[in-house]
């Protein structure tokens, strides 16, 4: 029985992991009615089969999964509930649908390259360059299907299963490896498309002079004691969580327990005190933690076998860019990460090195790193007339 058409024959899907049925797919064999079993657990359909491979390629639906096995491609996986129709991941605060990769991520870590091999439509489209910023950019490789098909079925139907392999052969990797070629239609494509998608701080007077990107940049915070850089960011943070569907990793060391930041955070979704006259209801504070479970992550060191360099933030942001699917990451502050450097590596040096590598962990997964940083005090005298600049951070 399925919602709609009521009874009707189904061809049924298991989703096995760990040689155990978690959940079955009913897809009717008239139509596309479907359904699956209640509260199951999150899995990928046909995980079992990707354990130990280098590659492994992603379709959207059992059914592609079951065209890309009979060419021979037994390491695929889909997601059990494919793309949404609307194409709108980016700002779907839930990210329920991307539960499987949390659920896998120790297996999904280990893969050296992923085939993205999905359906040609705008909501499989949207649907890999989410998996491909989740997964790591430089791990994936997309699949250009033949004219007239959307997906492997399509090509294995009209094609031939010959078809399908060529495809899967040419997939080109996603341009994070550091070279590009020139192809025709580029530049055409650079001037035809959307201007770079912006997003508001919530703060009328920043919004007159800044727009912010949405993805994959290094952003600098600075000021002088007490101009509010940590103010201004945790409001920010609230306000693109909850205008703009941003998921947030927060590395604040100075905040013990780490409690206390994710507090702060909840008095600016509340606009009242946590603690004292006035402050939030019982059901408030419930109310911002639910709004906050599927927002915000803290990245704690709570041991003292290892210390918090930048190694270790990148790291830890990057398992949740898989598991959590972050948008943004927030180092509050810089000095509060462990620095220690190889003799012969001078400050500037390592500095330089360190902000590379927040680059790059950015570009590959499309996501925004700021860096509230502290610049050296005014001299003597001088007051804060001026605002800091990048040499006096």
């Amino acid at each position: 029985w399925i919602p709609g058409p009521g009874e009707v024959d189904c061809i049924v899907f298991p989703y096995v992991s760990g040689g155990q049925v978690v959940n079955r797919k009913y897809r009717s064999r008239v139509g596309k009615a479907m359904a699956q079993e209640k509260d199951a657990l999150p899995t990928l359909y046909n995980i079992d089969a990707i354990e130990g491979a280098e590659t492994v390629t992603w379709a959207e639906g059992e059914a592609d999964i079951a065209a890309l096995m009979e060419c021979g491609i037994d390491a695929a996986v889909t997601l059990k509930d494919g793309a949404p129709a609307n194409a709108a991941l980016e700002t779907d605060p839930d990210a329920k649908r991307f539960a499987a990769l949390k659920t896998h991520s120790d297996i999904l870590s280990k893969v050296k390259r992923f085939i993205l091999a999905g359906d040609m439509d705008k909501p499989g489209l949207a649907l890999r360059e989410e998996l491909a910023r989740r997964l790591g950019r430089h791990r994936c490789a997309t699949v250009t299907w033949p004219e007239g098909c959307k997906d492997a079925g399509d090509v294995l139907k009209t094609l031939g299963p010959d078809a399908v392999l060529e495809a899967i052969q040419a997939a080109e990797p996603y341009p994070v490896e550091g070279v590009q070629t020139i192809r025709p239609g580029v530049l055409l494509a650079l001037r035809n498309a959307p201007p770079p998608a912006t997003m508001t701080t919530g703060t009328r007077a920043t919004d007159q002079i800044l727009k912010l990107p949405t993805e994959g940049r290094l952003i600098i915070v600075t000021g002088y004691p007490g101009s509010g850089k940590t103010s201004w960011s945790r409001f920010v943070m609230a306000h693109t969580a909850s205008s703009h569907g941003r998921r947030w990793a927060v590395f604040s060391p100075e905040m013990q327990p780490w409690e206390t930041f994710v507090s702060e955070v909840a008095e600016v979704w509340a606009g009242k005190p946590f603690w004292g006259v006035g402050r939030m209801s019982d059901e408030e504070v419930a109310g911002a933690e639910r709004w906050m479970e599927d927002r915000i992550v803290m990245l704690v060191c709570d041991t003292e076998k290892e210390v918090p360099s930048i190694s270790w933030i990148v790291e830890r942001a990057t398992a949740c860019a898989l598991r959590f699917g972050i948008t943004d990451l927030l180092i509050d502050p810089w000095n509060e990460a462990d620095h220690s450097r190889t003799a012969g590596v001078s400050e500037t040096e390592h500095i330089g090195l360190s902000l590379q590598r927040l680059k790059a962990f950015a570009l590959r997964h499309g996501c925004n790193v700021w860096v509230i940083a502290h610049p050296a005090k005014p001299a003597p005298g001088s007051g804060n007339a001026l605002p800091p600049g990048p040499y006096d951070i």
